[in-house]
């Protein structure tokens, strides 16, 4: 497939992607990072809704910036941030938790 082309009827065994992830820098077969995000969090990959890609990408770029070994658990993620539906009722969305908690927890990833 070419282009910016929209797949409504996909056919069976065929996989999803959004434009979005592969330009936030996702890949196929998916970083173990995300693989083991989507598992833990129960979701298929086309439930994320795109800009959440983006949100995960910048987290485990910023974990390495500090020096971690191990990209973020899902419990680190939502340590950070929690999961909740967008407003499309089909995809998941990565929301911002309070900024003064994030502040104070930023100490304990490093």
């Amino acid at each position: 497939m070419s282009g910016n082309c929209a797949i409504w009827n996909p056919s069976r065994g065929a996989v999803v992607v959004y434009g979005a992830m592969l330009t936030s820098g996702v890949t196929l077969p998916h970083q173990a990072f995300i693989a083991r995000f989507l598992t833990e969090a129960g979701i298929a990959p086309a439930q994320l809704s795109p800009n959440s890609y983006r949100v995960l990408m910048s987290l485990w770029h910023l974990w390495k910036q500090i020096g971690a070994k191990y990209p973020p658990t899902l419990k680190e993620v939502r340590n950070f941030y929690t999961l909740g539906r967008s407003d499309n009722r089909d995809e998941m969305d990565i929301i911002a938790g309070k900024q003064d908690e994030r502040i104070k927890n930023l100490d304990k990833v490093s």
